[in-house]
């Protein structure tokens, strides 16, 4: 649906969106757009009371794809023989 009134619908959205901002620069300008887009499509697919937490959760699929089955595969933040090895129990006895 490429119309004039939607373009100026968008540009006008656009415009408060940066209004609330402190200006904008041309490197982020992308990701403005990125954020007025996904806005509008929440905004046809979710009801209002269900917004926040509907975009909580997408945001964090985005970040965050940690399954059970790879946090055994992540390294260890701390070398445990290094940490517990002086005590001499358990693994280290």
């Amino acid at each position: 649906n490429h119309t004039v009134s939607n373009v100026n619908q968008i540009h006008s959205e656009l415009s408060i969106l940066i209004s609330k901002k402190h200006g904008i620069s041309t490197r982020h300008l992308q990701d403005y757009l990125n954020w007025l887009l996904f806005l509008k499509k929440i905004k046809y697919r979710v009801k209002a009371e269900a917004r926040v937490s509907f975009t909580y959760m997408e945001s964090m699929k985005q970040v965050h794809t940690i399954a059970v089955r790879n946090i055994t595969k992540l390294p260890m933040p701390i070398d445990l023989y290094q940490a517990y090895g002086a005590y001499h129990y358990g693994i280290f006895s």
